[in-house]
């Protein structure tokens, strides 16, 4: 979480609950190196809510890295890293997002690979997934703009393969489902949008979902390809099934809009949890759909 005010970044250790403010006023990246910006006092313990769940289970990073400068970028002047690094994507590459073009950043010696930057502007990039294809030579990523299109590009040969439009205004979130290479995006509008990749790598919108009230920050589809979660504006979470996209249930619980929603990855169905987080600065965990329900 970051203050305006003071340019503060709160981390927590979630083992411990224990955390630390970290001043980011005069830093140059604090994403990259917090460390090197100044120390405030401990924070008051974490309080985290669960619900569904004895205890909430989380996944969080290792630690901080100190940043390494990147070399020059591939579609930059100079020369950069080959192309071939990305025939197969791996743990040890990221992508990170600049105002109008998307960085391919290899992890965890932060050097940059590759720029994406579309011909047409697009406006910002607001949302992207990044994904290793069953079949093909390498990697490819789908890019959400703030001019509401929607494209897809091949990360090895840095060339845009489709652009579709799917509304007038931005596309706040994405969420792709690789096997069944179908999609959906969210907006600021009452609706959400489905979409699918051809044969032919082509875009192809589907009939949109209506909502009742309008803004969706996030999308999370189940790692078995089930249920979809949404984070909405109206403080609700929303679950549809992702096959047929039929409303499933609407859990309420926080009193601000919610920010995020994620799955876990348990093996066992009986211990996936679904995780909400909303601007009211609390963590909801709900146990939903794990035992063979008819989410069809």
């Amino acid at each position: 979480m970051r203050n305006a005010v003071h340019q503060l970044i709160h981390r927590y250790r979630l083992s411990t609950s224990t955390g630390r403010s970290v001043d980011v006023s005069s830093c140059s990246d604090p994403h990259l190196h917090p460390e090197g910006c100044g120390g405030t006092p401990e924070l008051p313990p974490l309080q985290l809510q669960s619900r569904g769940s004895p205890a909430p289970l989380f996944s969080v990073w290792q630690g901080w890295h100190p940043p390494v400068e990147p070399e020059q970028q591939a579609g930059g002047e100079g020369s950069g890293r080959p192309l071939r690094q990305l025939r197969h994507l791996d743990q040890h590459t990221a992508v990170s997002r600049c105002p109008h073009q998307i960085k391919i950043v290899e992890l965890p010696s932060k050097t940059t690979v590759c720029s994406l930057l579309p011909e047409a502007k697009l406006g910002m990039v607001m949302c992207i997934k990044l994904w290793q294809p069953d079949a093909g030579s390498g990697p490819l990523l789908l890019a959400g703009y703030e001019d509401g299109s929607l494209l897809l590009w091949d990360v090895s040969q840095r060339l845009p393969l489709s652009l579709t439009d799917t509304q007038p205004g931005p596309i706040m979130c994405l969420a792709f489902d690789p096997q069944r290479l179908r999609g959906i995006s969210g907006s600021s509008e009452k609706q959400l949008l489905p979409w699918a990749l051809d044969k032919q790598d082509h875009l192809q919108l589907q009939d949109p979902v209506a909502l009742i009230n309008p803004g969706v920050s996030q999308l999370c589809i189940r790692g078995d390809g089930k249920i979809l979660a949404s984070a909405g504006w109206d403080h609700r979470v929303r679950v549809f099934s992702w096959k047929k996209l039929r409303p499933l249930a609407v859990l309420q619980h926080h009193t601000d809009m919610v920010l995020t929603v994620a799955f876990s990855d348990h093996q066992d169905p009986r211990h996936r949890l679904l995780a909400a987080g909303s601007k009211d600065q609390c963590i909801s965990l709900w146990s939903i759909y794990n035992e063979g329900d008819n989410t069809g």
